[in-house]
């Protein structure tokens, strides 16, 4: 197991630049101490979007089309008022 290298924080302040280059180059990340608790410099993976169709973009039936064109919607259970 590799050995973590512990820094205060105002050497960690001097050297931020360079820690954060370190942790690019060799994607492991850098730990330091700051009132007696130790933090992590490392790179945030980043996450491909996943792409899905908007809200309402789902296929239409043929239906669904001709209800559309008479200008007429279904009415259902949940539409009918108390």
């Amino acid at each position: 197991m590799d050995s973590m290298k512990t820094l205060t924080t105002s050497h960690a302040k001097a050297r931020l630049g360079a820690l954060c280059d370190a942790v690019l180059r060799t994607g492991k990340p850098v730990h330091f101490q700051r009132k007696g608790r130790v933090l992590e410099i490392r790179e945030k993976p980043m996450i491909e979007p996943i792409d899905f169709a908007p809200v309402g973009d789902l296929p239409v039936t043929s239906r669904e089309l001709a209800l559309q064109k008479r200008n007429v919607f279904e009415v259902g259970p949940e539409d009918a008022k108390p």
